[in-house]
């Protein structure tokens, strides 16, 4: 491998056979250098955003990395070293985790008043953990997150879908 590379060789194996070439010889075949660490993988987002994920592991890829995204299918293609693909594999894993979808029908409270309070706790984070929308005409909120934090969402709605408390004050002139 020393040999090689000081005197501006290249080898593939095939099998238990090195073929030794020059770096040209190399590059026209196989279309990159031989001194190129970089791997390609694709990954296939199922339930992350793309552009999320594109910011997420920019700050991951090494300065001969490449990152691309298409955002219709969902497709993330990733050219970098193999430590920084297994960084970037990890942290998309991470994005990757399926979300639940529940609807709320509110009794008391405006939809487009509990929406504005959910979004701080879902989207204060740059939008990764969750969405709601609200739906003025059927007064009904419907959240996008992860289900571990389903729980503390349901919690939210009931405290904030409370009857409001009235007083009646009765004058006698």
């Amino acid at each position: 491998d020393i040999i090689l590379r000081t005197n501006a060789l290249a080898y593939d194996k095939q099998g238990d056979i090195y073929n030794i070439m020059t770096e040209d010889e190399f590059t026209k075949r196989y279309g990159r250098k031989f001194s190129d660490a970089r791997q390609i993988k694709i990954f296939q987002l199922k339930y992350a955003i793309p552009e999320r994920v594109f910011s997420a592991i920019e700050a991951l890829k090494s300065e001969v990395g490449k990152i691309l995204v298409d955002q219709e299918s969902g497709m993330v293609l990733v050219m970098d070293t193999e430590a920084a693909l297994e960084r970037m594999y990890e942290a998309i894993g991470t994005l990757e985790q399926k979300r639940s979808v529940k609807i709320y029908s509110l009794q008391y409270a405006k939809a487009k008043d509990v929406e504005e309070r959910l979004k701080t706790q879902l989207e204060g984070k740059g939008g990764a953990v969750g969405t709601v929308v609200s739906d003025e005409r059927s007064n009904q909120l419907i959240v996008q997150t992860f289900p571990e934090r389903m729980d503390q969402i349901d919690l939210l709605v009931d405290s904030l879908d409370q009857k409001t408390k009235e007083v009646l004050i009765v004058a006698k002139i």
